[in-house]
């Protein structure tokens, strides 16, 4: 009886385990599965618009106005090389992750005073507002006459940036589960402790999804705001002087190539905070 027991023991911890890892197989194919038909859907994505922009430059026919793709093809190896790319492209790369910086530090303290303070809540209503309606073109103009033309950009990607910021550390924290909170409060736990171990653990997929919006969102206001104040060293600067010189060719693979590097550099950085809110 007491083997019978055993067999029928054993025989149902097989069966689990089996269950498990059958179940573990039928999840990886699907993630396999997901990411094969994500890589498809992306070069189907690229190879139309590639086609579209051929047909489209053919039917203009004018290298001023749309070069074909082979055109841009055959600038991209030249100007990937030229010391000139390579010197403005690390010193535009500088300017964002500066901006970067300076938007999460001040904008992490500015929304935790918010959700902390309804009183500096209310008083930055207003100017937060003021940020968010004005056009970045019009910020740049004026803050011309106050920074030198190496920090206006960082300057201007920092106010962009701040509102998303802000807004997102505040609702992380303003949406602590209150019987969590209470919890809490009535154990006695210290508030350093209620903030690390409560709020600054809720409040952190907020403020991971809002510095991936920011990360882009920099390179586009730092590269526009170089365009306009045209530092000595900038990707902005580039764009200007072939787009003064009717370079269009130049101008697209120069776009392309900021394009591109954007694109691999915010990938990575989801990289790394993803695995570092993993160890978190």
């Amino acid at each position: 009886m007491k083997n019978q027991k055993r067999l029928q023991v054993n025989n149902k911890k097989s069966t689990i385990f089996e269950i498990k890892s059958d179940s573990k197989i039928s999840i990886d194919y699907r993630n396999h599965k997901n990411t094969i038909i994500k890589v498809i859907a992306y070069l189907s994505s690229i190879i139309f618009l590639l086609i579209l922009w051929q047909i489209i430059a053919i039917k203009i026919n004018s290298v001023l106005v749309l070069p074909l793709p082979m055109q841009i093809l055959k600038h991209l190896p030249s100007v990937i090389i030229s010391p000139e790319f390579l010197k403005s492209f690390l010193a535009t790369f500088c300017r964002v992750m500066l901006s970067f910086i300076i938007s999460v530090t001040i904008g992490t303290i500015l929304g935790a005073l918010e959700a902390y303070f309804k009183f500096f809540n209310d008083f930055m209503r207003i100017p937060l507002q003021i940020i968010r309606i004005t056009p970045v073109v019009a910020i740049i103009l004026v803050a011309l006459f106050w920074f030198n033309s190496n920090f206006l950009p960082v300057f201007v990607a920092v106010l962009m940036n701040l509102p998303i910021i802000i807004t997102s550390v505040q609702k992380g924290l303003n949406t602590v589960n209150n019987k969590i909170d209470f919890m809490a409060r009535i154990y006695r736990v210290s508030k350093i402790k209620r903030i690390i171990n409560i709020d600054i653990e809720n409040c952190l997929p907020f403020l991971v999804s809002s510095m991936e919006t920011t990360f882009g969102l920099c390179w586009k206001v730092v590269v526009a705001g170089e365009v306009l104040c045209l530092p000595s060293k900038s990707i902005g600067k580039i764009l200007s002087t072939e787009q003064i010189n009717l370079e269009t060719t130049k101008v697209l693979t120069v776009t392309i190539l900021l394009i591109t590097m954007s694109f691999i550099t915010q990938k990575i950085f989801q990289g790394i905070v993803r695995k570092i809110c993993k160890k978190l």
